[in-house]
C-alpha cells in the first residue's frame, strides 16, 4: 500500500475536502482515487502549496458518477472518453445517468457479479499457464473497483477453489501451489495494514499435505478470522518444526492455529515442547475434489465447509476468551 496524505483541510480553502474525507464519503479508497487521477485523468483535485489533494463537492459527485458507470461494466478508459465528450458542456448533476445506448462505442454493460466472474476466469487462466504478468494485470484491474479484502475473498479464493475441483490439467499441483502462495502473500499484505502492537496475536500456518500446502478452505477460514480484537500472523511455508516454534515464541503468540486436512491431523500432531505459554489449536478441513464440482449446483463448495469453518472460528474465539461478533470476518 502506498503512503497516505495527511487529513488536512487548508484554512483558506473552504468547502474543500482532503482525500481521507472523500474516501469515507464515497467508499473509494485513497489508492483508487489516486489511480483514477493519474492513470485516467478522471478526477482533477486542487492541490495545497504542500502538494496535498483537496476535493470539491463537484469532485465528490464526479467520483460517485464514476462508481455508477463502473458498476454497469464500463471500463475506466471508456469513462474517461465519456467525460472528454462532455467537457465543452455544462457538468451534469450527480444524479445524471449516462444512457448506454447513446454511446455507440460503449460495450454492453456488465453487472458487478459478471465483472467478478471475468476476473476469476483471468486468475484461473493465469494459474493454468503460470503467467505472473496476467495475474498481476488482473489484480491491478480489480483493485480499481474492489477492496483488497473483496478481491481476496470473492476472486482469488474462488478461483483457487474452482481449480482444486478440476481433476486434470497440466502441472496441477504446481499451479495450485503457485496460486495458493500468491494468495497467502496478499493476505499478509492486508494483515500488515491491520496490525496493532497492543493486541494479542494468533499465529496461523498450513500443515504440508503432499505438494499442495495452501487450500481454498483454509484461506476462507482466514477471511473469517479477521477480528479487530487481535492480530493475525501467518507462518511461512517450509520452516522446520523448531523454526516454527521459535517464530511463535518471537511473536509472543497467545494461540497457534494449525490448519490441516482430517486425514493428516493425527500423524502430524507431534509434541510441541518449545512454545511456552502459547496454546495450540488444530482445524481440520477436507480438500476439495472433482466430485464437489459435479455437485456444485446443489451444494456450492462454501456450503461444504460452512459448518466446520464456523465451528473452528467459534473454538478459536473461545480459546482467546472472546465472544462472537456479528460483523466479524473479512470486512470492507
Amino acid at each position: 500500500m502506498s503512503a497516505t496524505e495527511p487529513n488536512i483541510t487548508e484554512p483558506d480553502s473552504p468547502g474543500l475536502l482532503p482525500i481521507r474525507a472523500v474516501a469515507q464519503i464515497t467508499g473509494v479508497n485513497p489508492i483508487t482515487l489516486r489511480a483514477w487521477e493519474r492513470r485516467y485523468g478522471l478526477i482533477r483535485p486542487t492541490r495545497t502549496p504542500a502538494g496535498h489533494r483537496l476535493y470539491s463537492q463537484g469532485d465528490v459527485e464526479r467520483i460517485q458518477r464514476i462508481q455508477k458507470l463502473a458498476e454497469q461494466g464500463i471500463g475506466f478508459a471508456q469513462i474517461a472518453t465519456i467525460f472528454e465528450r462532455e467537457e465543452p458542456e455544462i457538468a451534469p448533476p450527480s444524479s445524471a445517468q449516462t444512457t448506454i445506448d447513446a454511446l455507440p462505442d460503449t460495450p454492453q454493460p456488465q453487472s458487478v457479479s459478471q465483472s467478478e466472474g471475468n476476473l476469476i476466469e483471468r486468475v484461473i487462466d493465469a494459474t493454468i499457464h503460470l503467467d505472473a504478468r496476467v495475474l498481476r494485470e488482473a489484480e491491478v484491474s480489480a483493485l480499481l473497483w474492489l477492496s483488497p479484502q473483496d478481491y481476496l475473498r470473492d476472486v482469488l479464493i474462488e478461483a483457487l477453489a474452482r481449480l482444486e475441483m478440476r481433476s486434470a490439467w497440466p502441472d496441477r499441483d504446481i499451479g495450485l501451489t503457485w496460486l495458493g502462495e500468491y494468495i497467502k502473500g496478499r493476505f499478509e499484505w492486508v494483515l500488515s495494514a491491520e496490525h496493532h502492537p497492543n493486541r494479542p496475536t494468533i499465529t496461523v500456518d498450513f500443515v504440508l499435505d503432499g505438494s499442495v500446502p495452501v487450500r481454498a478452505a483454509g484461506l476462507w477460514l482466514l477471511t473469517q478470522l479477521f477480528d479487530p480484537r487481535y492480530n493475525l500472523k501467518l507462518l511461512p511455508i517450509g520452516l522446520s518444526h523448531y523454526q516454527r516454534e521459535r517464530l511463535v515464541q518471537r511473536w509472543q503468540a497467545s494461540l497457534w492455529v494449525r490448519i490441516t486436512e482430517s486425514n493428516t491431523m493425527a500423524k502430524d500432531a507431534y509434541l510441541h515442547n518449545n512454545i511456552g505459554t502459547t496454546r495450540l489449536h488444530w482445524c481440520a478441513l477436507e480438500p476439495l475434489t472433482a466430485q464437489d464440482e459435479q455437485n456444485e449446483n446443489k451444494n456450492p463448495w462454501r456450503d461444504k465447509f460452512a459448518g466446520i469453518i464456523d465451528r473452528c472460528q467459534t473454538e478459536i474465539l473461545n480459546e482467546m476468551g472472546l465472544k462472537p461478533q456479528s460483523d466479524r470476518g473479512l470486512h470492507h
